[in-house]
């Protein structure tokens, strides 16, 4: 059996898709929470606690799994599930950025995806194991955006000012840029 696997569709949260994250770590991780009802998640999630048990013996519980209940700002449920996909980054090790892809499987994209997005992803389930037993990572090779919402930074300095007669500035659009395919990652989606 194999363990890479494509998500169903979802909305992105909090993605960091084109640079790491580095809040919380100098050498950070590209990220992407993916929201999708129960039912949608139901097939895929059963796939990979099918990978779990074949790595970590069909009696194993997981001790941490990728995954979790949405709950609402009340602690209520919302019916959905997250998905928490993560490639953390290490000292001497190889880039780990996902490569972006339109959804035509052909189109490589170079943008900053949004929070909002429609996404899949692709990549292994990795199954990993400490003192306390083992646990569930998804990691990610590939994310397909099916409808973009381009991400736009909201400044404290945004705040500051209203809108004043003056010069008219005309800005590039913030369409996304296709590069051509490489064609390694083409049979993922």
């Amino acid at each position: 059996m194999t363990n890479k696997l494509v998500s169903p569709k979802g909305i992105a949260r909090y993605p960091w898709l084109s640079k790491p994250d580095t809040k919380f770590d100098d050498l950070g991780a590209y990220k992407v929470d993916l929201v999708l009802s129960k039912e949608d998640a139901k097939p895929y999630l059963d796939k990979v606690m099918a990978i779990f048990k074949q790595e970590a013996g069909p009696k194993a519980k997981p001790v941490n799994k990728a995954w979790f209940e949405e709950l609402d700002d009340d602690g209520n449920a919302t019916g959905n599930v997250v998905l928490r996909f993560k490639n953390q980054l290490k000292p001497n090790w190889m880039e780990r950025k996902p490569v972006l892809k339109g959804p035509d499987p052909k189109q490589v994209l170079n943008v900053d995806v949004g929070g909002g997005s429609l996404i899949r992803v692709a990549g292994p389930v990795y199954i990993w194991q400490n003192a306390k037993g083992h646990g569930i990572g998804l990691q990610m090779e590939a994310v397909q955006v099916l409808d973009l919402k381009v991400y736009e930074p909201k400044t404290q300095a945004d705040d500051f000012f209203e809108v004043e007669e003056g010069f008219e500035l005309e800005i590039e659009s913030n369409e996304a840029e296709v590069l051509p395919a490489k064609g390694e990652d083409e049979d993922l989606f």
